[in-house]
């Protein structure tokens, strides 16, 4: 999954290494394979309603962890509060949703058919208060395995089978009666359990927050907090490029739970206090998983500018069962950035940066110049803080066919600066990069 996992390289090496260079932005991580495997929740027609629980490795035949190389939780250099989502009831008793808006669309004569339709889905009391306490127990500091390369996590779920711990029998029967059944119903699949796991973010150790991103190989994702009024701030979701469209899920109580598509954006940031959650990941059916494919998100690229962008970054690589493909990569990336997807049009401004600076007679086309030019203003117009980054570099540096202008360039980079962009902060404090 995105949330544990190593950045995607640059599209071009050639600035790699610096801190003023040309970066990605932190939504875009890849996530550690997954090895095939047999699913804990089986979907055959004797078993619909039910989970066939598979059996729990044992010492001597339990792998190594990919949640073994996670990253550990980011310090963060802005303390910032966000407004609420606001759920609204719905037929069903303790059961509240809300949905998403999305960027500006500037075509308006064609709307995509999911455009403004990214839904949330609160659960009040999945887990009871004494379930709830029963994870907590398995999750002292020194429990085992729940410190992992610094990344506090202990995981009961790997690869849909169930961890060689004491959490994963204490999980697995409300994962199979209470968190899985909601999960079907609301997604209205016969959803199954990748992966999951109890996750402590502690800001007075340094890992207080985790930057908005998307769950790349999760159909759908279920986020319970443990202990939400022993913890300040937590769970964010992000409906825009901009760190001001992010909104937080205040929880109600221990046990309550969101359940979120692969399409949402969210992140953590914990203010004051240790923040103990779970978290499980979902695939939409146990063929999905096995195979380690994400056919949901092919299925929407034509639909919703985030499957697109998704569709693109898995076919640039030739991730999750998408044939490596550039062509098909650029094609999605200009039909999201088209419908203003602004991390879309930062990552179109990179390709065409690698392909621009690779021509035949290796000097740049004009044209894509402009055009990259024009795609990094579209997307910090949007508040994407790499794209303002990025626009600071060009300027300094006089990439693009940029006159070289350092009032210009400290103005983009002060504006990421200004938001928390640690790069840009780096950049700006620095004087020997200004000489």
């Amino acid at each position: 999954h995105v949330l544990f996992v190593l950045q995607l390289q640059l599209f071009s090496s050639a600035l790699v290494g610096r801190v003023d260079s040309l970066l990605l932005p932190p939504q875009v991580r890849k996530c550690p394979s997954r090895q095939r495997s047999t699913a804990i929740f089986t979907t055959s027609k004797s078993n619909i309603d039910g989970a066939v629980i598979g059996r729990v490795p044992t010492e001597k035949t339990k792998k190594r962890s990919k949640f073994a190389a996670i990253l550990p939780g980011e310090a963060s250099s802005v303390p910032l509060k966000y407004p609420p989502v606001k759920f609204s009831s719905t037929t069903e008793k303790d059961h509240l949703t809300a949905v998403l808006l999305d960027d500006f669309c500037p075509v308006k004569q064609n709307p995509l058919p999911r455009h403004d339709r990214r839904e949330l889905h609160y659960a009040r009391s999945l887990l009871s208060l004494e379930q709830v306490s029963s994870i907590l127990r398995q999750c002292s500091d020194d429990a085992d395995g729940f410190q992992q390369n610094k990344a506090r996590c202990l995981v009961a779920v790997e690869d849909g089978e169930p961890q060689p711990n004491t959490l994963t029998p204490v999980l697995l029967p409300m994962l199979n009666e209470q968190i899985v059944p909601f999960a079907r119903h609301v997604c209205g699949a016969p959803v199954v359990v990748a992966d999951a796991l109890v996750r402590c973010y502690d800001p007075a150790e340094g890992n207080e927050a985790l930057d908005a991103h998307y769950d790349l190989t999760s159909f759908a994702s279920v986020i319970i907090p443990l202990n939400p009024k022993e913890c300040e701030g937590g769970l964010y979701v992000q409906s825009g490029a901009s760190g001001e469209t992010r909104r937080s899920i205040d929880f109600d109580r221990a046990g309550d739970a969101l359940l979120h598509r692969f399409d949402v954006m969210h992140g953590v940031h914990v203010l004051k206090g240790k923040r103990y959650s779970l978290v499980v990941w979902l695939a939409e059916t146990e063929a999905a998983m096995m195979q380690k494919t994400v056919p949901w998100v092919e299925r929407e690229r034509d639909e919703s500018v985030h499957a697109a962008y998704l569709y693109a970054m898995d076919a640039k690589d030739g991730l999750y069962g998408v044939p490596k493909d550039e062509m098909a990569a650029r094609q999605y990336l200009e039909f999201a950035a088209e419908y203003g997807h602004a991390i879309s049009q930062y990552m179109l401004s990179l390709l065409l940066a690698k392909q621009g600076s690779r021509s035949e007679e290796g000097r740049w086309i004009e044209d894509e110049r402009e055009r990259i030019v024009k795609l990094l203003k579209l997307a910090s117009n949007r508040g994407l803080v790499e794209a303002h980054h990025n626009l600071g570099t060009a300027f300094k540096q006089g990439y693009y066919g940029l006159q070289q202008d350092y009032d210009v360039a400290r103005r983009y980079y002060a504006h990421a600066a200004n938001h928390g962009y640690q790069p840009s902060i780096e950049v700006l404090e620095d004087a020997s990069r200004w000489a």
